[in-house]
């Protein structure tokens, strides 16, 4: 482990976390155009996450800790995603085994997660967790 690929895995996480949100509006600007319509702002997904950011969180009744902590657990596992893989620096903050592989399982043991998230409500929507990823 380096200090530039410490320094490169923290910027690929900041600009990855902050650029997203402004590539999809990007799109979506992209899309309306072509469409001949104005379309919302680029910035519009950033105030859809402010908006969803400031609501109540709720859990169904008879929940165990899995539904819980599954978000979580899930943005964490995509931020390590963003870490290790090369974007910005080529140097990892992490040895040379943290390959494709590893970025694959990662993103595996997320889909796991929310499908045991989903199976945790004890609803018959419960296994539409796995169909839908």
């Amino acid at each position: 482990m380096t200090g530039l690929g410490l320094a490169g895995g923290v910027l690929q996480a900041i600009v990855i976390v902050g650029g997203a949100p402004l590539l999809l509006g990007l799109m979506r600007q992209v899309r309306a155009r072509l469409e001949g319509r104005a379309g919302p702002g680029i910035v519009q997904p950033w105030r859809d996450l402010r908006k969803q950011l400031s609501k109540e969180s709720i859990t169904p009744r008879g929940t165990s800790e899995v539904f819980r902590i599954a978000p979580v657990l899930t943005v964490s596992l995509t931020l390590v995603v963003a870490v290790v893989a090369p974007f910005v620096t080529v140097a990892s903050p992490l040895p040379a085994v943290a390959d494709l592989f590893v970025v694959v399982a990662l993103l595996a043991h997320g889909t796991v997660v929310i499908a045991l998230a989903g199976l945790d409500t004890g609803t018959a929507f419960g296994g539409m967790a796995r169909a839908a990823r």
